[in-house]
């Protein structure tokens, strides 16, 4: 009998402990790419006239730090706006980025990593922490359909584990009306 109890509780241990603290199978973040208007609402309507902003935010749905290639993100083509129907690049509203923590950055169990850029530069609607911009000289764009799109995939690592997240989903059209 003192076999069986002994099996028993190994067994039931082993269950225990194997199987402590959640399980994430895909990535550990969430990732949304979104035009706002200059209030920092989201919108698929830009008046005519009026700036816009990129935003991408990695949130990290884990319980454990993770780290963001925040380079690249810049080097997915974040922020690169092309025409709708024919592939027509318009261009992007900075001229070029650089980052200052090559390591990539912390992002915290349940904090984000947010990067906002204006079409028309504008300090006070950027954000990219960590990283600086040379903006470009974009002005106001007329009434059309535009599609921001980008290319390649975002590193999000920590000790050993690596996950690489392509960026091409991230592709919703709109209007300047």
């Amino acid at each position: 009998m003192s076999i069986a109890r002994l099996v028993l509780f190994v067994a039931v241990s082993v269950i225990t402990f194997s199987c402590s603290g959640p399980s994430i199978d895909g990535p550990p973040v969430t990732i949304s790419h979104r035009i706002l208007d200059e209030t920092g609402r989201e919108t698929n309507v830009i008046e005519e006239g009026h700036n816009f902003v990129f935003s991408i935010v990695v949130t990290n749905i884990s319980d454990e730090d993770w780290y963001v290639d925040h380079g690249g993100i810049f080097g997915s083509g974040f922020a690169s706006l092309y025409a709708a129907g024919p592939d027509t690049l318009i261009g992007r509203p900075y001229a070029s980025v650089g980052c200052t923590q090559q390591a990539g950055v912390t992002i915290p169990p349940g904090g984000e990593f947010r990067v906002e850029i204006p079409w028309i530069a504008d300090e006070s609607l950027t954000t990219t922490p960590s990283c600086f911009i040379i903006p470009g000289d974009q002005a106001a764009l007329p009434p059309g359909r535009y599609v921001p799109r980008m290319t390649g995939d975002v590193a999000i690592f920590r000790a050993d584990v690596n996950h690489r997240i392509p960026m091409n989903n991230y592709e919703d059209s709109f209007d300047i009306k």
